[in-house]
């Protein structure tokens, strides 16, 4: 069995949302295959497996926010047996589900107040407007005009939580 964790993209980052999984339960994957899509600060990444094997558990759902190096994923590799892969996986499933629950939370807390004041959106020399990639492909998938929307990310660039906060 191999375990699969939130990889650290940058070095200061500390989490990671889980955009999509691109592989589920029972999939074959091949070592250095994507199998999933993160979203950092910055970008929205895909993520391989390290390992050649099966997708034995899922243990983050998407859209989760979760800590850099925490268990996300499961492989069955072939190796080991049934007895410690029980044991290696509770504890891995234990682990991921506790801190998604608590890392959700306080973002859209947080954010409420940064909107309230009226500000043009942020917009880089071509004029084209500063939003991370997940924030542009929300805005598309709910029908935001990102023109309108005030962006609370670093240097007023829009982020994912301001574009439901416009829909």
């Amino acid at each position: 069995m191999a375990t699969v964790t939130m990889p650290q993209m940058g070095f200061d980052m500390q989490e990671g949302t889980l955009v999509r999984w691109l592989k589920q339960p029972g999939d074959q994957v091949a070592k250095g295959e994507p199998i999933a899509e993160i979203e950092t600060d910055k970008a929205v990444i895909e993520i391989e497996a390290f390992e050649s094997g099966t997708v034995k558990e899922l243990l983050v759902e998407e859209g989760a926010t979760v800590p850099v190096g925490a268990p996300i994923m499961i492989i069955d590799t072939g190796e080991g047996d049934g007895a410690a892969d029980a044991a290696g996986g509770a504890p891995a499933a234990q682990v991921a589900e506790a801190p998604a629950p608590e890392t959700p939370a306080p973002p859209p807390a947080a954010p409420a107040p940064a909107p309230a004041p009226p500000a043009a959106p942020a917009a880089d020399g071509t004029g084209r407007v500063k939003a991370s990639p997940l924030a542009r492909r929300l805005a598309a998938e709910h029908g935001v005009d990102l023109r309108r929307v005030v962006g609370t990310g670093p240097g007023g660039c829009i982020v994912k939580v301001d574009v439901p906060q416009a829909a």
